[in-house]
């Protein structure tokens, strides 16, 4: 009962949208280009102190850390072109595809729009209704079993049983443990595919900046990657999936 209460009031109050990321992005981005100036300065400082010192150390590490500056930038350019691309190419491959695309998302919409779209279907056109119908079967059941034919007297009566559907009600019962999982993962992945739509600029302009420093340098390849990871092949995944399906 808890977990259909829950899922009454996820449908009955969905979610408010969530703002567009990429509308984010310059403000995000600005933070990550002040400290990437400043660490070229510092990185140029280094190097014309090296140079009128005659420290070579300190030139070594000035040409390392520009090394790995450009290679930031490099990082970042490709990451982002790789995003554009595969959000252009998932509305244009189900185009292709299926001649339309199928839903209520415009023809330039991105890989997010179509696996949100995909695995909204799922739970409201299959997922729910199927629950629904089982467990109006399962009380349909339980209520009927529960009818006897009564007659005779009271002492020497007997009770028949009317409709023997206790095994439809056990059935029902062990589909619904069956399924009920399935379609609360369908809403979970439903909300973690909102969360990396949202969060993914954040992840991307944090790696950019640990990427930079020092210190942290493991860490923002870690997050560059994982934003690549999960904006372009997590969502493709549902792509491919729902132009198997729909097709």
């Amino acid at each position: 009962m808890a977990v259909d209460f829950a899922l009454a009031l996820l449908l009955n109050n969905p979610p408010s949208p969530i703002p567009d990321p990429i509308a984010e992005v310059p403000q995000v981005m600005d933070y990550a280009g002040i400290l990437l100036l400043i660490m070229v300065g510092f990185a140029v400082l280094t190097y014309f102190a090296s140079q009128f010192f005659k420290k070579q150390d300190w030139e070594v590490f000035a040409k390392a850390e520009l090394n790995q500056i450009f290679s930031s930038l490099l990082l970042l350019i490709f990451i982002v072109g790789l995003i554009t691309f595969s959000q252009s190419i998932a509305s244009g491959a189900m185009l292709y595809f299926m001649g339309e695309p199928p839903g209520s998302y415009p023809p330039g919409a991105t890989s997010f729009d179509i696996a949100k779209n995909y695995v909204s279907s799922m739970i409201n056109n299959l997922g729910l209704p199927l629950l629904i119908r089982i467990k109006s079967i399962g009380i349909v059941a339980q209520g009927m079993s529960n009818l006897y034919l009564k007659g005779g007297c009271s002492a020497w009566g007997y009770n028949v049983l009317m409709m023997p559907l206790s095994m439809i009600d056990s059935n029902s019962d062990m589909l619904m443990f069956i399924l009920l999982p399935v379609v609360s993962s369908l809403i979970v992945q439903l909300a973690l595919l909102q969360v990396i739509e949202s969060l993914y600029v954040y992840v991307l302009a944090a790696g950019l900046v640990l990427r930079i420093l020092p210190p942290t340098r493991n860490a923002g390849t870690f997050l560059l990657m994982s934003a690549l990871a999960f904006y372009v092949i997590y969502p493709l995944t549902y792509v491919m999936h729902s132009m198997a399906v729909y097709s």
